[in-house]
């Protein structure tokens, strides 16, 4: 539902639900509203919004609930309200870290021959916890759709003509983060 809000530049159209309209009590056209309802109807309109947005976000692609809350505060949701928002879409079960994190493990790793250091590295740029990428590659290694040793092997033949030196396998070792699993 869409309510008009008068303010001195005008009307504002402010997008609320049915049920919160009619809890502040259901205005008609021309009913004087309090300091208090307006500031109620402004929330939820904001609150409507910044779900919106974050919806259209998570349509792309899949974000970390930190990116997403700082996406939410560079569209100008205030804090509260964006964490209120991803806490709501986490609920919902519409972004999921950790299943975020398998799709992105499995493609950096299997996809690019990448080690768990840098798949450390690069998932942690994209604002993902250390705790839940640790466990997400545990859970991968542990469950076989991840190998590094394997992958390290496969790098090598990539990059190499099969017959690497030691200094050409301590150079990929370090440049694609296979320190250590």
């Amino acid at each position: 539902m869409i309510l008009g809000i008068r303010t001195a530049g005008g009307t504002e159209p402010l997008t609320v639900g049915d049920g919160f309209y009619e809890s502040v009590g259901a205005p008609r056209v021309g009913d004087i509203l309090d300091e208090e309802t307006v500031d109620l109807i402004y929330l939820e309109h904001q609150r409507r919004e910044a779900m919106k947005i974050a919806l259209r976000l998570l349509a792309f692609a899949d974000n970390s609930e930190r990116s997403l809350t700082e996406k939410l505060r560079r569209k100008g949701i205030p804090r509260e309200i964006a964490e209120e928002t991803v806490r709501e879409v986490v609920r919902l079960g519409y972004l999921d870290e950790m299943r975020a994190l398998a799709v992105l493990v499995r493609a950096v790793a299997n996809g690019k021959l990448h080690g768990p250091l840098r798949v450390r590295a690069e998932l942690t740029a994209k604002g993902y916890p250390q705790a839940k990428i640790s466990r997400a590659i545990s859970a991968l290694c542990e469950s076989g759709e991840v190998d590094f040793e394997e992958n390290f092997r496969l790098l090598l033949e990539k990059k190499t003509d099969g017959h690497p030196s030691p200094e050409e396998i301590q150079k990929y070792k370090v440049k694609y983060g296979y320190k250590s699993c």
